[in-house]
């Protein structure tokens, strides 16, 4: 990744943590539904030296709903496979209307570490943990090839 690729999608981030409304005289209750997208990547990307990341925005329908999902950066990961699973996710509590930003991040040797998600008053950050390492069945044995 080039290093002008990371400052846009640090600079994206940052603008969406800044705070949207700071007249808000409570602290406002958000209960989230995330299920890690644990994207499906060709072989050559999961042997490669790259580590990378897959960042979409979308805006939160009335119904805590992601809607009107536009990719910002992706470069490996099918943008169906994206749609579908970052629509499954919920936000209640977020007003209608609300920008969000999905930052998915891809260790080399680790697999996917971490996402990123960030709106108006709340940056929530998910990682991963354990065995994740998605390449580790075509790591070949001494003596063994396969076809």
């Amino acid at each position: 990744m080039h290093k002008r690729d990371i400052a846009l999608v640090v600079m994206v981030f940052l603008a969406w943590l800044a705070p949207r409304n700071l007249t808000s005289a409570s602290p406002q209750q958000y209960e989230f539904e995330i299920a890690f997208c644990n994207f499906d990547l060709a072989a050559g990307v999961k042997q490669a030296n790259a580590s990378f990341y897959v960042s979409y925005s979308f805006i939160v329908d009335g119904e805590g709903r992601p809607t009107n999902i536009t990719k910002l950066r992706n470069d490996y990961v099918d943008e169906k496979n994206v749609t579908s699973c970052l629509g499954e996710w919920r936000f209640r509590g977020v007003q209608k209307g609300a920008g969000v930003v999905a930052l998915f991040r891809w260790q080399h040797a680790e697999g996917w570490v971490d996402v990123s998600i960030s709106g108006p008053n709340f940056s929530e950050k998910i990682k991963l943990t354990g065995d994740r390492c998605p390449y580790s069945e075509f790591q070949s044995k001494p003596g063994v090839h396969k076809q």
